[in-house]
């Protein structure tokens, strides 16, 4: 039995069960030992349990008492039983869409039907990764045991493709049900994630993401203007008309005028004699600059052609070297 920081793993080979208390993970031993150390005393019984629980469980076949008591799914078609209304409770979640457990922090709108889930889902944001991999080797660490396992599925066990294409004879297999769905276009030919708002789909979940920006608009964020318009360029013209910027910094030199004290310092090293200027370093290329940002954006569009910011308009394809904001 060995304990890793917070958790308790199972030392035996090729078995990564991971549990939160001893006791727990005692238990599991005895899988592998084959020990039951409960013993019914009832005359004539000779059964054994790996678990005192099971072995109180057992006694009330002995008692001739039936105390067993279930709860029964309600919804047509579904025959789910629980010992614990709690569970048929949160089972009920799955026919009703009910996801009652909201992630407070600020930005994430994940909900869950359980509050173990939004417990679970909560380590994501505190960046704490406890829970180290138990493998050889592997110095991997991770927020909860959920993600160990699967790591461990993945990487060491190479069981790291549960969804398989049932089409043909095609049998591929994928980490993420995701990838399934991206991957069945190529033998259905329909476009795997759809608009809820309008009859378009589109292959990526990214590229649904960016024309759903279509039907939400461009709201101004001016305090108390509730304007919202349908493409950024007529919000920014509406910025400019209607809330334009104050400019309080006058340069002495040209009469330039600048909304803010900081950009009034940077243009002020136009005028300066003594002033640094950064070159290219690329051979033939006699550019230079006052500022590194330029520099490196120069490099990245002319020299190195790249454009990692796309336009996130719907069929436009358009990409740029530089974000403005």
């Amino acid at each position: 039995m060995a304990t890793t920081g917070s958790v308790n793993v199972c030392s035996f080979d090729g078995c990564s069960a991971v549990f939160k208390k001893p006791s727990k993970l005692e238990e599991h031993i005895r899988c592998h030992t084959g020990e039951r150390p409960f013993a019914c005393d009832e005359p004539g019984c000779e059964k054994t349990f790996t678990r005192k629980s099971h072995l109180a469980r057992h006694g009330l076949s002995h008692s001739g008492v039936k105390q067993v008591r279930v709860t029964v799914c309600s919804f047509d078609g579904c025959s789910a039983v629980f010992k614990k209304p709690s569970k048929l409770e949160e089972h009920i979640r799955c026919h009703t869409g009910e996801r009652p457990f909201a992630c407070e922090e600020p930005g994430c709108e994940k909900t869950f039907t359980r509050k173990s889930h939004l417990a679970r889902h909560g380590l994501s944001h505190s960046g704490v990764k406890q829970v180290r991999c138990t493998w050889a080797g592997c110095s991997d660490r991770f927020v909860n045991t959920t993600n160990l396992k699967k790591h461990i599925a993945r990487k060491h066990k190479h069981e790291g493709k549960p969804y398989k294409c049932t089409h043909g004879d095609c049998g591929k297999g994928f980490q993420k049900h995701r990838q399934l769905r991206i991957h069945e276009y190529e033998h259905t030919g329909v476009l795997p994630f759809p608009c809820e708002k309008c009859n378009k789909r589109f292959l990526l979940p990214s590229k649904l993401n960016r024309h759903l920006k279509v039907h939400e608009g461009y709201s101004c964020r001016v305090q108390d203007c509730e304007a919202t318009f349908d493409k950024w360029s007529v919000l920014q013209a509406h910025m400019k008309e209607q809330h334009p910027r104050k400019t309080s910094h006058k340069c002495d030199e040209c009469g330039k005028e600048f909304s803010m004290q900081c950009r009034l310092t940077q243009h002020a090293l136009i005028h300066s004699p003594s002033r640094d200027v950064f070159p290219c370093p690329f051979n033939n290329c006699k550019r230079s600059y006052t500022k590194m940002s330029n520099l490196k954006t120069h490099i990245q569009s002319y020299h190195e052609s790249r454009r990692p910011y796309s336009c996130a308009q719907q069929d436009c394809n358009k990409t740029f070297s530089l974000l403005i904001k």
